[in-house]
């Protein structure tokens, strides 16, 4: 699960991204593809929602809880202030190199608690203030 900000033309806004790798292919027979590839290239990967949300300063977004789980079964939880890299200095970072862009995203990475995913399980990823995303894997 990561936290993402969203670039907009009013500023910053925030949501939720479930963090599904595709692990047969970055793990596979053929070595490992780049990250990027392993995430993105799917239609329905990464799922991001399940709204975007505005009004919650760069400061704040520093101190919020997320969790994931998995059939209710709780597999991550943890603070943004556990991130190696707060999502504030992510930001300042970024646009020291780049310009962002309304509808760039940028994704901050997922705690610890990863595992396996099974079509047909039910993920509910969730970050305070921000909203719950509940996928179904096919």
């Amino acid at each position: 699960m990561h936290i993402v900000r969203v670039s907009t033309e009013d500023g910053p806004t925030w949501g939720v991204v479930e963090d599904r790798q595709v692990r047969r292919l970055s793990d596979g027979p053929f070595g490992s593809l780049e990250v990027a590839e392993a995430l993105g290239f799917l239609d329905d990967l990464p799922p991001l929602g399940p709204w975007i949300v505005s009004g919650i300063g760069e400061e704040e977004i520093g101190e919020l809880e997320i969790s994931c789980t998995v059939n209710g079964e709780l597999r991550q939880r943890a603070n943004t202030q556990q991130m190696v890299f707060s999502p504030a200095f992510l930001i300042a970072y970024i646009t020291q190199v780049m310009t962002l862009e309304p509808g760039d995203i940028i994704m901050t990475g997922t705690p610890s608690g990863v595992g396996p995913l099974h079509p047909g399980d039910s993920v509910e990823v969730s970050i305070d203030g921000v909203g719950t995303l509940t996928n179904q894997v096919a």
